[in-house]
């Protein structure tokens, strides 16, 4: 699912938490960051994650993409930030 950063806007996102295969008491969190003109991924977003489960974070790759595993089922707040962006929260 694609999140567009859009400077001024705050759009709805739903996330589902996919359990791991490997570790059933884990899940996954994946997605794509894209440009809301492009239309092309952007690279070195930082993805926050932050909830009952703690804290954990990556950054987009090249494409756009990124990939948090290992995450302690819960209820989470997203967070987008890159320093060309405005931040989003979700």
């Amino acid at each position: 699912m694609p999140i567009n950063l859009y400077p001024g806007e705050n759009p709805p996102l739903t996330v589902q938490m996919t359990p791991i295969h490997v570790e059933p008491d884990k899940a996954t969190l994946q997605g794509l960051v894209t440009n809301s003109v492009t239309g092309h991924g952007i690279a070195g977003v930082r993805v926050d994650l932050s909830g009952v489960g703690g804290i954990y974070f990556t950054y987009t790759l090249t494409n756009g993409t990124y990939l948090i595993d290992n995450i302690v089922p819960g209820t989470y707040t997203v967070t987008f930030s890159h320093a060309e962006y405005e931040t989003l929260v979700i």
